[in-house]
């Protein structure tokens, strides 16, 4: 039920987005929906045992990820977009690219590099990188950053940059090494597929990559181009899907694609023709590590990881942070003696007293997963509550807050926003609830059964604790 609500919820916000072009869009329909399905059960059954998986089966992969996709797993990755130009015209461009802004990351500019590494250093990243609009566009602003990231960290963090090559060269390629660039990644898509200057970089930087969106039509093309990569000894290629956009939707719109609703619009076709290539790298045995970066991958995992981040500086010692990155605030309601015998126990058993937050006006007490263990059901009514941690360049005065130093000259802010109203946890729900919470416990959440037209508050803690494995259903 949980899923049908969530579904509908997308349906309402695409519809929205897109306004009145929504109606010409073709969307998917129940019946294509389970062709491709069906399709894509097979695919998947075919590529089992052969590809490896990660973030709970939303990325499939052969032979091995790239250091960076790694550290983005991980969730200590950053994306510099050092720049807002770019000299191709791809018809899926998700955004406008007209502008030489300063360099920006999670709506923040950092202009100089001291501020940037301060915010790598801070926020524990471990693999950056460097994309645009196209970087080669403000040469010496990218080369500036790249040098003074890798002369900070050194080894300490993987490096990459983004192009579509138009204008490498080999004197710009060598001042690429000389900064000490570790990987250096294609879009082959936007220079018609040409390897060239892939070819040129072969050998000169660490690690090679092409990174492209699956454009189903031109499924041939990368066929031959991916056996190519191959030969000529780059080291992954990265695969992504089409999405829509409201400043894309005009060029998409005339290419007889079909649409999918969820988190984001994106395109049945390129979803598939990602994952029969991967199948094709399986079946002959390419030594070129293919990955499928599926959208639901990024929007989950990517969206968890800077919300962990961020709530790492908010977060108080009885307060945990959920698998999906969320802080989770627990609260105990009973009479307030039986509250304080609770405190008095905790107190008597030497648990530090930052484990708990007692409030004995509202009759409420705060307290850190460990502690479940001590309550009793029939007595003591749990709820629980969560936030989401965000980056802000400056106060909103609408949520509580934390400032961050950088530097004398620059503070960021990490803000928490409620999510929900308190969500009850059920008596008879709270073993299972208190088990799920612990570190150590990595056993899938339990599927929530059909309900009515709105969700339980059990169904919102389970989507508020968990993603669904695999990749986004079709709809």
């Amino acid at each position: 039920m949980l899923l049908e609500t969530a579904r509908e919820q997308f349906i309402a916000q695409n519809l929205e987005e897109y306004g009145g072009d929504a109606i010409d869009l073709a969307w998917v329909t129940p019946e294509e929906a389970r062709r491709a399905e069906d399709e894509r059960r097979g695919l998947l059954a075919t590529l089992a045992d052969a590809v490896l998986t990660a973030a709970n089966g939303s990325k499939l992969y052969t032979n091995a990820l790239s250091p960076g996709c790694r550290t983005c797993c991980a969730g200590t990755w950053s994306c510099l977009f050092i720049n807002g130009i770019c000299n191709a015209r791809c018809f899926y461009c998700p955004t406008s690219q007209l502008s030489k802004s300063e360099p920006t990351t999670n709506n923040l500019r950092f202009p100089k590099p001291r501020d940037y590494i301060s915010y790598l250093e801070k926020f524990g990243i471990r693999g950056a990188s460097i994309s645009g609009g196209e970087p080669l566009m403000t040469l010496d602003r990218t080369l500036n950053f790249l040098a003074r990231i890798k002369e900070h960290f050194g080894a300490a963090i993987h490096l990459w940059m983004y192009t579509n090559g138009i204008l490498l060269t080999s004197d710009i390629l060598k001042r690429l090494q000389d900064t000490g660039l570790d990987e250096i990644r294609f879009d082959i898509s936007a220079n018609s597929y040409r390897l060239d200057k892939v070819e040129m970089a072969v050998g000169k930087i660490p690690q090679v990559t092409v990174e492209i969106p699956t454009v189903p039509e031109d499924a041939d093309q990368l066929l031959a181009a991916m056996r190519e990569l191959d030969r000529l000894g780059v080291n992954f290629l990265n695969l992504h899907q089409l999405r829509l956009t409201p400043h894309n939707r005009p060029q998409l719109a005339g290419r007889n694609y079909t649409y999918l609703h969820g988190p984001r619009v994106t395109v049945l076709e390129s979803e598939l023709a990602a994952l029969r290539l991967l199948a094709v790298a399986v079946r002959e045995r390419l030594r070129l590590a293919v990955n499928y970066c599926s959208y639901i991958y990024k929007f989950r995992y990517q969206t968890m990881a800077a919300r962990r981040r961020s709530a790492a500086f908010i977060n108080k010692p009885h307060e945990s942070i959920t698998a999906t990155g969320l802080l989770r605030t627990l609260t105990v309601r009973a009479a307030a003696a039986e509250l304080q015998n609770l405190v008095a126990d905790f107190t008597s058993r030497g648990l530090p007293a930052d484990l708990w937050q007692f409030n004995s006006a509202a009759a409420t007490l705060h307290l850190a997963p460990q502690l479940l263990h001590h309550l009793d059901p029939r007595r003591h009514s749990l709820s629980v509550r969560y936030h989401a941690a965000a980056l802000k360049p400056a106060i909103t005065y609408h949520n509580s807050y934390r400032e961050i130093e950088l530097s004398s000259r620059r503070r960021l802010i990490v803000e928490r926003t409620p999510l929900d109203t308190e969500l009850a946890v059920a008596a008879d729900k709270l073993p299972l609830f208190t088990g799920k919470i612990m570190p150590d416990d990595a056993t899938p959440w339990p599927e929530t059964s059909p309900g009515g037209n709105q969700p339980t508050d059990w169904e919102k803690i389970v989507a508020s604790e968990s993603f669904r494995a695999g990749l986004y259903e079709y709809y």
